[in-house]
């Protein structure tokens, strides 16, 4: 990422035909390769539901803790 700059949505005001939402920006290069692990898609089940969250990305620590991978996101368990 060129700017290493990540937003935090804080407020969404729907009024009438428009839509405003109010962000705070942070310039933080660790932060900003860490946002994609904080995301997640919802599926929902159309007869009981029940929801499940799969992540878009995951974060591996080292062994020694001084650099970090990431990874995608691994797909949900399957339910037999």
């Amino acid at each position: 990422m060129c700017l290493q700059r990540h937003i935090v949505p804080m407020l969404s005001v729907s009024v009438d035909f428009y839509v405003r939402v109010f962000i705070r920006v942070y310039t933080a290069p660790g932060e900003c390769n860490r946002s994609p692990t904080k995301l997640s898609y919802v599926y929902q089940c159309v007869g009981c539901e029940s929801f499940h969250f799969q992540p878009l990305a995951r974060a591996i620590p080292s062994k020694n803790g001084s650099n970090t991978r990431f990874m995608p996101g691994r797909v949900g368990k399957r339910i037999n």
